[in-house]
This record gives structure tokens, sequence and C-alpha cells, in this order.
């Protein structure tokens, strides 16, 4: 934007102090700067929130904080008149590691000391926390070659991967610091409960190694015991709480399973369930005093919406103008070209709580035969999770109306 305004002034020596002007006009307001600013802190305040208050890069949001600061102070909003505002807002974009450091400084100091929560202070101890942050890290990293300091960015890069993966592996760290991927079951790199070895060993073979290793019954995982232990397990073979790979029997478990996935398939099987389809009962208004209900079809697969001719007939209605499509079928096929009228209706739900005007095109039958819904205990079951269906009391079964996808994103 300031790049337009001053390429809006022809360039010579005269424009030049008039677009100095223009610019401090548009963007020179310190009220509007202030504004800015404060709004700036705020969104640190939502952003520290919704993320937990969980650790930061304490430098980087030092840097920041300070330059919000001193432009504030730029402004003439200096920390003597405004620290009291700023400072509560600085708190809230502090983690809350930081916070607690703050609040056990203060209280060490001596309390006779006044006004120990001015802004000054707060950002003198910030200061401090990212100079023993910077030394921290200068201990941990000076003796290290530049091979294993890649190394380990390398590894805490891997440790904060956020995918799919990083959430089923089992990176363990042992007492020395180092990554210990061994499976408690063969002592080979690799997830113990993905370990191929331990399907063939017996339930006290692998008692055995578990107690060995101190791991947990549960996920296999050397950090915790099993009464600590959060992970819900479901068997893939008997269904209890435990893992599959501590399963008592599982081979009697898979046929006993099979054996009913095959029942409950030959019962299903001889059974035929209707499929209900999205079909309702709208109110249709062509003219003022010419209403009419007619069964409609939501079939978001069609890209245009269509009226059958008996409906047109019951409206009385006529079209004054017409179009030539083809139309394309399942399976692939396509139809000849077809003349079909056009009409623009008023559609409104039968409590006339909501209606919407559609372009609708004739078509002598919409389609064949949609059941209705006539099951009680299906009616009921539907009554209780609030659904009242409208397709029940009207006597006639042929659908008259089929609004497609042009129609049905409007009505969900």
């Amino acid at each position: 934007k300031a790049a337009r305004v001053v390429e809006s002034f022809p360039a010579t020596a005269e424009n030049y102090p008039k677009a100095i002007a223009q610019l401090k006009e548009r963007f020179g307001r310190d009220d509007l700067l202030v504004q800015i600013y404060v709004r700036d802190l705020l969104s640190m305040v939502m952003k520290n929130a919704a993320s937990g208050r969980t650790k930061t890069d304490l430098p980087a949001l030092y840097d920041e904080l300070e330059a919000k600061i001193r432009a504030l102070e730029s402004l003439g909003r200096t920390q003597e008149k405004y620290g009291d505002f700023l400072s509560p807002l600085v708190e809230s974009c502090l983690p809350e590691e930081i916070l607690v450091a703050w609040e056990r400084s203060r209280n060490i100091k001596d309390a006779s000391e006044v006004e120990d929560r001015s802004l000054e202070k707060l950002m003198n101890f910030l200061k401090q926390e990212v100079k023993g942050e910077e030394m921290v890290e200068l201990a941990r990293t000076g003796f290290l070659s530049p091979a294993n300091q890649k190394k380990k960015e390398a590894a805490n890069k891997l440790d904060n991967y956020p995918t799919a993966a990083t959430l089923v592996s089992t990176n363990i760290r042992n007492n020395t610091g180092k990554r210990n991927l061994l499976c408690i079951f063969c002592n080979k790199k690799h997830p113990s409960k993905d370990c191929l070895e331990a399907r063939n060993m017996s339930i006290d073979e692998k008692k055995k190694c578990i107690l060995k290793n101190r791991a947990c019954f549960c996920c296999f995982s050397v950090t915790h015991f099993s009464k600590f232990c959060k992970v819900k397990n479901s068997c893939l073979y008997c269904a209890k709480p435990h893992h599959y790979l501590m399963c008592d029997h599982p081979k009697e478990n898979i046929k006993r399973r099979s054996d009913t996935i095959e029942a409950n398939s030959l019962s299903n099987s001889c059974s035929k369930n209707n499929v209900f389809l999205m079909t309702l009962i709208v109110k249709v208004c062509a003219e003022k005093d010419k209403v009419i209900q007619v069964r409609t079809l939501l079939d978001s697969g069609s890209q245009y919406s269509y009226i059958s001719k008996h409906a047109i007939e019951k409206l009385g209605i006529k079209s004054n103008n017409k179009i030539k499509m083809q139309h394309m079928l399942f399976g692939g096929r396509e139809t000849q070209s077809q003349i079909h009228d056009v009409y623009e209706l008023l559609i409104s739900s039968m409590d006339e709580s909501y209606s919407l005007r559609v372009k609708v095109f004739s078509e002598d039958k919409i389609c064949g035969t949609v059941p209705k819904v006539s099951n009680p205990t299906v009616i009921k079951e539907l009554s209780k999770k609030g659904i009242i269906l409208s397709d029940l009391a009207n006597e006639d079964c042929e659908i008259g109306l089929l609004l497609g996808a042009d129609v049905a994103g409007m009505l969900f």
C-alpha cells in the first residue's frame, strides 16, 4: 500500500515532501500504530493460551516483546505511564515455567521493596533468563564437534517430527540419554509390540522377558509399570483388555470369532433390509394462490433439479424457456439430446420456516418406486434423536421433485 502511494506521485523533487506528508498521514498515525502493537501483544497471549503454555523459544519471545514495548515507548506509551496495563499482557505471553520462576524470584526478594511487579523488572528478569539459557546452551554444545552437533540437531528434529510414525514409535531413552530401540523379546532394533519372534513364544517365556526387562505388561514400555500405564488395549483375538501377544489361546479365539462371523453373515444374507433414501415432503408454490405438497428426493449425484410432469399439471404452470441437454447415466451410458422446460419455483418446508427459490427442469417421470419409512421402531428411534420425518402422512408415493447438487448444498 505504501508503495502504491509513492508511485502515485511523479518522480520530481517537488513531489518528494508531498509523498512524505502523504505517507505520514496514511501510515504514521500514532493512535493506529498503538492499536496495532497492543493487538500484536493480545495475539501473542491468545497463541500462548491455545498452545497450552508449553515450552517455547525464550530468546525469540523476549526479542519480540522487547521490540513491541520499545515501539510503544517511541509512541509516547512509556513504562512509567502504562506499565500497569502492559505488565499483565506480557506475563500472559510467557510459558508457565517462566511465570513460576518469575513469581519465585519475587518472593525471594526483600518484602520491603515496592513496585516489585513493574514491567521494567519483569523485562530485566526475562533478559537474565535469556542470558542464562544461552550460557546453558553454550555449555552443552561448546565442546561438540560439528559432526556431532549436526547429529544432535537431527535427533531433536526427529523427536519433534509430527507424523503418525512418531505416535506409534517407541523412541525411549535410557539413563545415559541414548536412544533405546531394542525389543524386550529378541533384543533387536524394533518396537516390542511388533516382534515376530514373540508370536512363536509361549506366554511364560514372554512373561519372563517382560519381568527381566522390568517392562509394562500392557504396552511393553520400559519407562513404567502396568499399574501406571495409560494405554487401553483390546485383544484382537478375545477382545479382553490385554495386548494380543499376551493372549492365552489365540488359535481357539480365532476359530471362535470366525465361526461367529460366518454365522452372522449367514443370518444377514437371509434377511432383506430396505435402504431408505433421503425423501421429504415440501410445499411448492408457482403462483400466490397455488401451493401443493410434493414428495421430494434429495440426490447429490445429480447436477440439476427436476420436476415431474404430474407435479407440473397439478400446479398448472407454463414454461417461458426451454433448454436442450444430454444426460450421462450410471455405467457411462449417454442419452440423446432432450428438450426440457425450465421453471422457477418457490419451495418451503411444511411449517414454512425455511423457503428457497429454485430453477428446475421438466421430466416426464423422476424415478420408480421409492419406499417410505413405515417401521414404527425406526420412527420411534429417530424421534428420540430429534429427527422428525415429513415423508409419512402423505399418500402420494410418486416422486414429484428431485433436488440435485445445485440445491441440496443449501439445505444442509
